[in-house]
């Protein structure tokens, strides 16, 4: 995550820094729970799209129900495929 790179994002399409920072970060931390790649939307989507950026002032941007419950089981201790809670 580059900090500059969300601030310009921040400033050109009009959306506070706070929030959307807030949103990077969870994106980053699904890729430290939920391994690479993207998902086709919602926060773990590669690139917002105005309506994901729409949903970021909103504050409803969200992970999807199945993305959710892997975090959930990984940080539980319970994905089962070897992964452990750290």
């Amino acid at each position: 995550m580059y900090y500059q790179a969300v601030q310009t994002l921040g400033t050109t399409k009009q959306i506070e820094l706070t929030p959307l920072l807030g949103y990077v970060i969870a994106h980053e931390l699904g890729h430290l729970l939920l391994g690479p790649g993207h998902a086709p939307n919602g926060v773990m989507r590669a690139v917002w799209s105005p309506m994901d950026l729409g949903a970021i002032r909103r504050g409803c941007l969200r992970f999807g129900p199945a993305e959710a419950a892997r975090m959930r089981s990984v940080l539980q201790g319970t994905a089962g495929d070897g992964t452990t809670s750290r």
